[in-house]
């Protein structure tokens, strides 16, 4: 009944219209038949922009993201596929988005003939998550570059130890010092040994 209609328009319009999504309906030949509000607080653009333009989800990819919006967006086929690419807001700078589309049929018959009565793409706004992605990156990075210094600084010193005791050894004419002396050689190697390990090591807590 018309109650029960109102309330699905009402359930949908919430599902829809959901601040961290953007929902949109496609035809099978690509143009937008619905496009929610939010994309204008996203992008800039209004929905009557898309409505006008079919092309213009396509125009505003990054251009290294070209290849998988256009596999995203293709409406040939009536798989379920996802991707994560760049739309560019109206003023210029580029926000990451998540996009998935759904083919939709209106009939259980026309889902068995593969007759597909319109796609429904869902795009979610991940700037933040990418942002925070490529910060960790970069610490990881710093870090692996402060590990790789500290590690050549402790070589070089147990270098320079063992160096010490061999020419201190190699002057010594009581035969107890210089068996005293290749022992702690033979400790520092064996400490170089251990640290070239470590520094080689992907897990720290799994060392034979």
């Amino acid at each position: 009944d018309l109650q029960q209609l109102a309330l699905s328009e009402r359930r949908y319009r919430t599902l829809v219209e959901t601040p961290n999504f953007v929902v949109m309906l496609m035809d099978p030949e690509g143009n937008y038949l619905y496009v929610s509000p939010q994309i204008e607080a996203w992008l800039g653009y209004s929905p009557s922009a898309f409505y006008q333009d079919a092309n213009l989800g396509s125009s505003i990819v990054h251009p290294e993201d070209a290849a998988a919006i256009a596999t995203l967006l293709a409406t040939g086929t009536g798989e379920h596929r996802e991707t994560e690419f760049r739309w560019q807001h109206q003023d210029g700078h580029f926000l990451w988005a998540a996009g998935s589309i759904f083919p939709i049929y209106e009939h259980p018959e026309d889902e068995q003939i593969g007759r597909i009565s319109m796609f429904q793409v869902v795009v979610q706004d991940i700037t933040e998550r990418k942002l925070a992605e490529d910060t960790i990156h970069a610490s990881l990075e710093e870090k692996e570059v402060l590990l790789k210094e500290i590690h050549h600084r402790v070589k070089n010193n147990l270098q320079i130890i063992s160096s010490l005791l061999h020419l201190q050894a190699s002057r010594l004419e009581d035969s107890g010092l210089g068996h005293a002396f290749d022992d702690s050689q033979h400790r520092i190697r064996s400490m170089a040994l251990i640290h070239e390990e470590l520094y080689k090591s992907a897990d720290l807590a799994r060392i034979d």
